[in-house]
């Protein structure tokens, strides 16, 4: 991997050149991303725009109201959320099921959206 590379994917090159050092930094994001959905979703999550059709894939918003949503799915055992279209609430909460089935071991996680 050149030093090119390394710089445009966000890894320092110091990294590239300690194995150990890599392995240890991608299980301590591995651990971050596992204790908070909400650093998970707005860092490593895309949705895609229906309207945008020259780049419909789009990072995860960082809302307010998205952050709310993602402090009741973590205590509620169960939400009924009204919405409309374009306020990324079913995404935000695919992403949710999503963070739970990658990071939590002996969980049965269920999505259901009538169409």
């Amino acid at each position: 991997m050149s030093n090119s590379s390394s710089r445009s994917n966000g890894i320092s090159p110091s990294l590239v050149r300690d194995p150990q050092a890599l392995a240890d930094l991608q299980e301590l994001e591995w651990r971050r991303c596992s204790n908070n959905p909400t650093y998970f979703l707005d860092q490593y999550c895309y949705t895609v725009d229906p309207v945008d059709l020259e780049s419909p894939r789009k990072k995860y918003p960082v809302l307010d109201y998205l952050h709310w949503l993602d402090d009741f799915l973590l205590t509620e055992k169960l939400l009924l959320v009204p919405k409309s279209r374009r306020v990324l609430v079913t995404w935000r909460i695919a992403g949710f099921c999503l963070c739970e089935c990658l990071f939590r071991t002996h969980r049965s996680t269920a999505f259901l959206n009538e169409d």
